[in-house]
């Protein structure tokens, strides 16, 4: 069974939206991992709200990349606040994320390459 991890930061909605994802990937045939080196889908609910949350995720998103690096196999996918900034700012930045989408947004990637759309 493929495992999805969820890391999320900031408001209510940020959580809001990571349970319902949750709920999604569950009906897509995912089960939850314990932790991010289980899975192989992890997916970042960002905030930039305050800039130590937008830290918080910048350095997040760049231990994952080392773990892809381990395990090129492993999609990461970002959504939240961060992919309301300039997309294609966020594209150079952080090359490793496999899906970016916007709060409210979920493409159906299963069968599809890298996704690149804001919402």
């Amino acid at each position: 069974m493929l495992g999805y991890y969820l890391w999320t930061i900031g408001c209510q909605m940020n959580q809001a939206e990571s349970d319902r994802l949750g709920r999604l990937f569950e009906l897509w045939g995912y089960s939850l991992a314990d932790k991010a080196e289980d899975a192989e889908l992890v997916l970042v609910n960002s905030c930039v709200v305050r800039e130590h949350a937008e830290n918080k995720v910048v350095n997040r998103l760049h231990l994952l990349r080392s773990l892809k690096n381990k395990n090129p196999k492993l999609k990461i996918a970002l959504t939240g606040c961060l992919v309301g900034q300039d997309i294609s700012l966020i594209k150079k930045k952080f090359p490793f994320v496999d899906y970016i989408f916007g709060p409210g947004s979920m493409p159906d990637w299963r069968d599809s390459g890298r996704v690149y759309s804001a919402a």
